[in-house]
């Protein structure tokens, strides 16, 4: 009985729940993604005399787990608590709180399997995409291919698995943790106003300052910090912008919220009166969340323009101060052409053609002698008087 009525809820709320699925679908869709280039041989070939790609790719999809894990539990946990009404309604018409529980556990586990589904289907799909848009980007002319990652598939079934059991016994426990009264007036709770402490928010201020100060001051300006390390550099400006930006979100916003309310011409100016304290009200509940967010996608972002600045600077060192020779023997003037025709285009220099001495003979006569002296050294070797 309890399953059928969860696949019936499941049914007449799947509207409801498109959001969440789509969501979870796109975040299983990306993780395989990322995952399965780890183990592509066409991107381990191309990286086959660096481990950069490799890492980077794998760093990425441990990134993507740990922004998966907080963005679907934080899903699942809201569009649970919209359904508080609904619990209550089930308890007032004589369902015991266990059968609740298991009722929210299938529903959570089957949306997330489906959306498990979806999103290995559609990195499959997609998979050639990405790889020809990352081939493109590391300027490797190698033609992608459909594959299908059996480890990649693994890992990312395990782990969404895991994610799902787990959000899935989140469902179960919400019946619990709130009392008949408190589940049938949930939509009817008042927040409070979300002030913000005036010292975290300047705190904030100062750390996000000293982090963008440290990463745009040029490294010859003379100032002091830019005699530390670069290593030394790069872990302060991580830790004071993750530390800024969270105390930014989660204080300084607030605060000014509430400062923008003491000023009566712009608070009572058109709908700013309800702007603003809807802002107050909804600060205080999601302001973690936005700075976790906001953590994460600077981070993200972050790495991102890292390895793009990282590849370029390998590459236009390999192009500046890696010379290459290339010799073309005797007797292939076709590729001789083609070769004299490339260098010119982009500006290589180039020898066009040299002459060796290529006579069996050790004796040679005196104007092949001369002649050679010229096309070679470009001397004149005057001729030789006879005694």
């Amino acid at each position: 009985m309890l399953f059928n009525l969860a696949k019936r809820n499941l049914t007449r709320n799947f509207k409801n729940y498109l959001l969440y699925f789509f969501s979870s679908a796109f975040c299983v869709i990306i993780f395989y993604t990322f995952l399965a280039l780890s183990f592509d041989d066409t991107i381990k070939k191309a990286a086959s005399e660096s481990l950069l790609v490799d890492y980077s790719l794998k760093g990425a999809a441990m990134g993507l787990i740990l922004f998966t894990i907080i963005f679907i539990m934080y899903s699942s946990n809201f569009f649970a608590h919209k359904r508080k009404k609904e619990l209550g309604t089930y308890v007032l018409l004589g369902l015991r709180k266990r059968q609740i529980g298991q009722m929210m556990f299938y529903e959570n586990f089957a949306m997330g399997i489906l959306a498990l589904i979806a999103g290995i289907f559609g990195g499959i799909l997609l998979y050639t995409s990405f790889v020809s848009l990352l081939l493109q980007f590391i300027d490797v002319q190698v033609k992608a291919k459909l594959t299908i990652s059996m480890e990649a598939m693994f890992a990312t079934v395990l782990v969404f698995l895991l994610l799902t059991i787990v959000t899935s016994f989140e469902g179960y426990r919400i019946v619990y943790r709130f009392t008949v009264l408190n589940l049938l007036k949930a939509t009817s709770v008042v927040e409070k106003q979300a002030r913000g402490g005036k010292v975290a928010a300047t705190i904030g201020v100062l750390l996000l300052f000293i982090g963008y100060a440290i990463a745009l001051t040029p490294a010859n300006s003379g100032l002091f910090y830019k005699d530390l390390p670069t290593a030394m550099q790069l872990i302060i400006v991580i830790l004071t912008m993750i530390a800024g930006t969270f105390l930014f979100v989660a204080s300084f916003l607030p605060a000014m919220l509430a400062k923008l309310a003491t000023i009566k011409p712009f608070y009572f100016n058109g709908v700013n009166m309800i702007s603003v304290a809807n802002l107050r009200f909804r600060m205080r509940t999601q302001a973690k969340m936005m700075a976790t967010i906001s953590i994460l996608i600077a981070i993200t972002l972050s790495a991102i323009g890292f390895t793009g600045t990282l590849y370029e600077n390998i590459r236009a060192q390999s192009e500046n101060f890696i010379s290459t020779d290339y010799q073309i023997s005797n007797g292939n003037e076709a590729a001789a052409k083609k070769f004299i025709e490339i260098a010119g285009a982009t500006n290589i220099s180039y020898q066009n053609k040299v002459t060796l001495l290529t006579e069996k003979s050790t004796f040679i006569s005196e104007s092949k002698y001369r002649e050679l002296m010229k096309q070679i050294f470009d001397q004149n070797v005057p001729p030789l008087k006879k005694k």
